[in-house]
């Protein structure tokens, strides 16, 4: 855990860390290590629709333990950052520093997700559900002036009425009959830029790239809790699944993408977290 919190130095004569390593080694290691990520995130692509069908079957109605499932899912997000990062810099040894740190990976995990989101338009599990149950109205064939931020169903503004698998109401196909007539690619509308409907901002996951932009300096900082840390951030990732407003690969990437800005974050400011606070 201390190497990963120090910001390494080199001698500039010889092109050596201090800790001997070569700067290529640590390079090459992030290239292995984001093409492994890569094909991890093909390959769960390819299982998009069976693992969301195997949620509507395991989970029909409203989720189970939804305060739980609800308290995990703001991990990383912008309330719990700020209150964290008031109470950081305020009691924390070097907490200007590690707010700074925090700060950095989260700026750096929104602009790594946001900018996708915006160019790709991915439906959401959830939407896509209910666009071809006929519940709400198809982005493809809604004039976007007229879908505004969660477009308007039969339930109202932003309502999420999910088919029952185990029930067919009459005309209506289930969420299961419908996952299973589905491929992945049929998730996906493409490039469109300034897609500003979050029914078709999927891919990827915000929560995902948040919460672990976070967990993983906060499990830098304070490695006895490392474990917590990654606790939340995989229940909140995991959340957005069981909610259905996320794809597994969305997930994935999303987790990928705050890792990376984390460890980039803290090769900036690195340094200043030796050693770890204790406790």
């Amino acid at each position: 855990m201390r190497r990963e919190c120090e910001l390494a130095t080199h001698d500039p004569t010889t092109g050596v860390q201090a800790d001997g390593r070569q700067p290529w080694s640590c390079l090459w290691k992030w290239v292995v290590g984001l093409l492994a990520a890569c094909v991890v995130g093909l390959l769960l692509h390819q299982w998009d629709t069976s693992l969301m069908r195997t949620r509507y079957e395991l989970i029909p109605g409203e989720v189970p333990a939804q305060q739980w499932v609800s308290g995990v899912r703001e991990f990383g997000q912008p309330v719990c950052v700020v209150v964290l990062l008031i109470a950081l810099g305020t009691y924390a040894q070097r907490g200007r520093r590690i707010v700074g740190v925090i700060l950095l990976a989260e700026l750096i995990a929104w602009v790594g997700y946001q900018p996708a989101k915006m160019l790709v338009a991915r439906y959401r599990p959830f939407a896509l559900v209910e666009v071809r149950a006929g519940l709400r109205a198809d982005p493809v064939e809604t004039p976007r002036s007229s879908l505004g931020l969660w477009p308007r169903g039969p339930g109202g503004e932003g309502t999420i009425s999910l088919p029952d698998p185990r029930t067919k109401g009459e005309g209506t196909p289930t969420a299961d009959e419908i996952l299973a007539d589905l491929k992945p690619a049929d998730t996906w509308l493409g490039w469109r830029p300034g897609n500003a409907s979050l029914i078709t901002q999927s891919f990827p996951s915000g929560h995902a790239a948040g919460a672990f932009a976070l967990a993983i300096v906060l499990g830098c900082v304070y490695p006895r809790l490392a474990w917590m840390f990654w606790t939340l951030a995989v229940g909140c990732t995991l959340s957005r699944y069981v909610d259905a407003m996320h794809w597994p690969s969305d997930c994935w990437v999303g987790a990928v993408i705050g890792y990376t800005a984390a460890k980039l974050a803290l090769r900036v400011g690195g340094k200043p977290f030796i050693p770890p606070v204790s406790g």
